[in-house]
C-alpha cells in the first residue's frame, strides 16, 4: 500500500488490505439539474468533490433581460447521480515496517 502514490489516482489498483470499515452504498451526485420557477430555463451545473453550492439565481436570457430573479429549483429526478461507497483498509500487520503503526 506504501507504494501507491497520486499518480495512480483515478485508476485502478491492485492490493492486498485488511477491510477495517465500510460505508453503506450511498448516490453521489454528478450533475445537478435546476429550472427556474419563472421561466423554466434549465440549468447543468457538474459537481466535483464531496461538497458543492447549489445554484440559487436563474442565469436565464429571460429573467436577466426583464431584471426577474427567478428562483432555480433542484429537479433531483433529472440530476446525475451515482453509486458511492467508502471502504477504509489498512495494511496486512506482515508488510507493516518495524516501528511504523
Amino acid at each position: 500500500m506504501r507504494e501507491i502514490k497520486s499518480n495512480s489516482l483515478g485508476s485502478m489498483v491492485c492490493l492486498k488490505g485488511i477491510v477495517t470499515r465500510c460505508s453503506d452504498v450511498k448516490p453521489c451526485m454528478q450533475v445537478a439539474v435546476y429550472a427556474c420557477d419563472a421561466c423554466g430555463f434549465e440549468v447543468y451545473q457538474v459537481v466535483t468533490g464531496n461538497e458543492f453550492s447549489p445554484k440559487i439565481e436563474c442565469p436565464g436570457e429571460r429573467c436577466v433581460k426583464n431584471q426577474v430573479k427567478g428562483q432555480l429549483v433542484l429537479q433531483v429526478k433529472q440530476s446525475k447521480f451515482v453509486s458511492f461507497q467508502e471502504i477504509k483498509i489498512q495494511e496486512p500487520s506482515d508488510q507493516v515496517p518495524i516501528g511504523h503503526v
